[in-house]
């Protein structure tokens, strides 16, 4: 599996900031699994357009689209507004989670 050095950075913000142990463990363990690549911009992506279309995206996907890879993702909102664009990527759409091991963790406070 590859991943953008953009994405790669991204995700592992996310995970030091929420992550729990158990979830920074988890990414480190993919960290290991993955070849993270230089990010490439296309020349074409740079007309996509929209309020759903931001750098990051055309990167992560112009990236996915040079080696020819399936692009994993939960950003069903660029796929669509891309794909009404005329723009088609190899994608494998998942469902959005969110990090909640550090939430279980912290205590919670009733007021009175």
């Amino acid at each position: 599996m590859i991943c953008t050095q953009t994405a790669w950075t991204k995700f592992e913000g996310i995970v030091n900031i929420i992550g729990g142990e158990n979830e920074k463990s988890r990414a480190a363990e993919l960290q290991r699994r993955l070849r993270i690549v230089q990010d490439e911009l296309p020349q074409h992506l740079k007309q996509l357009k929209g309020p759903k279309i931001q750098d990051i995206h055309r990167i992560i996907f112009g990236t996915g689209e040079l080696y020819k890879a399936v692009t994993t993702t939960a950003n069903i909102s660029f796929v669509r507004s891309a794909e009404q664009q005329g723009f088609k990527f190899a994608t494998f759409v998942h469902p959005g989670r969110a990090l909640t091991e550090r939430k279980r963790e912290l205590p919670i406070h009733q007021s009175n």
